[in-house]
């Protein structure tokens, strides 16, 4: 019970402040970024490839990446470090198997809490799992029956390397450009001591010796690994971005109301024209807003289920039938919560809206005083009827 209050006083009201300052900060991006990129469309220039034009101005061109000036990389200082792969950026994915812990929890049939029960499997994680708290009991020794072994020095760790610059055509990507370029070949490395390829991977057997598993390269502390790099074969990508003087850097927009320093700078594998390249930067950022929003909304949501929270916890006490009825409230008032968490999303929207895009914004500010209004006026109806009801019991 003290934890439910806990939750519903001190961590809703975070909750309702986080989703607030995150709804209000992504309409402020939405609408700024959308201003740069209307910006951009209208004074991009389309240049060519083989000389470097208009500098100091946003420049438009689709080109092949110069793919003879490209260095080669590796990861020094690794098992892998002889693997010497000609790309803009060499990535690797690196998973250890490994015992993990699942925990899953169920409501006591009599004077409410919960009950705790903990199982054992393996997985592969692209970290070390701390296992120095797991319940070695008999779940773990038939399911693991070995801890889990330091991470190897001589596997780099999941991520990703990129040159410092590329040529593409007469014009010079610096970093931040060459780290969008797509890494889509999946080069295999051969010869490597100590490792087997298995199709697209790298395979190191584990030494474990305490297991069931009959192949190493199945057993607590094995290896798998993946590389990913440019396709040469193909190379061509479209590139939006202020030519400085040859090279390719972020472009600036305008300031305009609330909206300053919102830059365009963009890589997109593929010739492109410029209306398909504007397009999919559109809908990107679309997408993202949209996305933001949905986890403003549940933020709100989950903020106001909590508020919920003690009476779910009060109802768990009564004997046997107690755990049933508290999840009938739970389910109850996480469907209730949805109702004023859709309102105060709508408002904080649409309130950034008002000083942004008053078009927009007036109306879903009314829309959102509307469902607000009735979740207030449902609430005094009810402690209404409750003050009445009362009184005529008294009478």
């Amino acid at each position: 019970m003290c934890q439910s209050i806990f939750l519903a006083v001190v961590v809703a009201p975070i909750m309702w402040i986080c989703a607030a300052t995150l709804l209000g900060w992504n309409e402020k991006r939405a609408v700024c970024n959308w201003k740069a990129i209307g910006q951009g469309d209208k004074i991009a220039v389309d240049v060519g490839c083989n000389k470097t034009e208009s500098d100091g101005e946003l420049v438009f061109f689709g080109c092949d990446i110069v793919t003879d000036k490209l260095d080669e990389m590796s990861f020094a200082n690794s098992d892998f470090r002889d693997f010497k792969v000609k790309t803009t950026g060499l990535s690797i994915k690196s998973e250890m198997l490994q015992c993990v812990e699942q925990r899953s929890t169920s409501k006591n049939s009599v004077g409410g809490g919960t009950t705790t029960t903990k199982t054992y499997s393996t997985e592969w994680r692209g970290s070390r799992v701390d296992d120095q708290n797991f319940d070695k009991g008999s779940n773990w020794q038939t399911n693991c029956g070995y801890n889990n072994p330091h991470w190897d020095s001589g596997v780099p760790k999941s991520g990703a390397i990129y040159a410092e610059t590329a040529f593409v055509g007469a014009y010079t990507l610096t970093k931040s450009f060459v780290e969008q370029i797509e890494l889509s070949f999946s080069p295999v490395p051969e010869n490597i001591p100590g490792w087997s390829v298995s199709g697209s991977q790298l395979i190191k057997a584990s030494n474990a010796h305490n297991f069931f598993g009959s192949n190493p390269g199945e057993k607590i502390g094995a290896y798998r690994v993946s590389f990913k790099s440019l396709d040469l074969s193909k190379p061509m990508v479209t590139v939006l971005g202020e030519n400085d003087g040859g090279a390719v850097v972020n472009w600036v927009s305008k300031d305009s109301f609330m909206c300053s320093g919102y830059t365009l700078g963009n890589v997109m594998m593929g010739n492109l024209d410029k209306d398909t390249f504007f397009e999919r930067l559109r809908e990107a950022s679309e997408m993202k807003t949209v996305i933001l929003r949905i986890v403003g909304f549940i933020l709100f949501w989950i903020g106001f289920s909590l508020c919920f929270a003690p009476l779910e916890v009060a109802a768990d006490f009564i004997p046997f039938v107690g755990p049933y009825i508290g999840d009938a409230i739970g389910y109850v008032t996480c469907c209730i919560a949805c109702v004023p968490a859709t309102g105060c999303c709508i408002l904080i929207v649409s309130i950034a809206w008002v000083f942004m895009r008053p078009m927009v914004g007036i109306p879903l500010f009314l829309g959102s005083v509307l469902i607000l209004g009735f979740v207030m006026y449902s609430r005094s109806k009810v402690k209404g009827g409750r003050a009445s009801g009362e009184g005529e019991h008294e009478a």
